[in-house]
């Protein structure tokens, strides 16, 4: 499924995620750039019976947040984590949903991280 297909509004800093069934990861590791390490995948996906390559960098770590561990349990993000994109420090949040037609996704959102220990999401 991509994105066009799914029936919401697009606002800055949010997007969808869906489950992807002809995509692979079929390496990962890391790149040295400017003397930074970038962890970076190889993703191989066929599209019409062609195979595509992708690479993508990692933005960060997202870490599951279990019901108990989360503020509020209907607001609270169930994947979250700080990221970097394109050299800001973010926080990415993310929530399971399911569309009237069945289809699982997750809806991300990002917003600039700020700098008290308490997360707004």
């Amino acid at each position: 499924m991509s994105d066009d297909r799914l029936p919401f509004e697009r606002k800055d800093g949010e997007g969808y995620l869906w489950r992807e069934t002809n995509s692979e990861v079929i390496r990962k590791g890391s790149i040295q750039w400017k003397g930074e390490n970038l962890y970076a995948s190889i993703i191989k996906t066929e599209i019409n019976g062609e195979d595509k390559y992708e690479l993508s960098i990692s933005a960060g770590l997202l870490y599951i947040n279990s019901e108990e561990d989360k503020r509020d349990r209907h607001k609270s993000p169930d994947i979250s984590g700080p990221i970097t994109f394109n050299g800001e420090v973010l926080k990415c949040g993310g929530w399971k949903n399911v569309s009237e037609s069945g289809t699982d996704y997750t809806k991300i959102r990002l917003d600039h991280k700020q700098q008290t220990d308490k997360p707004s999401f």
